[in-house]
């Protein structure tokens, strides 16, 4: 299945390396490992993530070692990812 960030889900991402970049650089590689890891569950299994009450059939799915929630939607044969939000802190990573 395609898998598509959107440019939220990209500044989104962005935000957070270069927030692990200044503040735990290690944390960086431990992030986007875990990242990957859970980009490929959903690729198998794109209802991987609990639906959320939602007209737009948004999905989230956690990444509980890290702490960051991904938000997406299944779209045909694409997923899109709208934000990655840091637990705790919805409106940005």
């Amino acid at each position: 299945m395609e898998q598509r960030f959107l440019i939220s889900a990209r500044n989104d991402l962005a935000a957070l390396r270069e927030h692990y970049r200044r503040t735990l650089p290690p944390g960086l590689r431990h992030g986007q490992r875990h990242l990957a890891e859970a980009l490929k569950r959903l690729a198998e299994n794109p209802e991987a993530g609990i639906a959320l009450p939602s007209p737009q059939g948004l999905r989230a799915l956690a990444l509980p070692i890290i702490p960051f929630v991904l938000i997406y939607r299944i779209r045909g044969t694409r997923i899109e990812f709208l934000r990655l939000c840091r637990v705790g802190q919805p409106d940005r990573p």
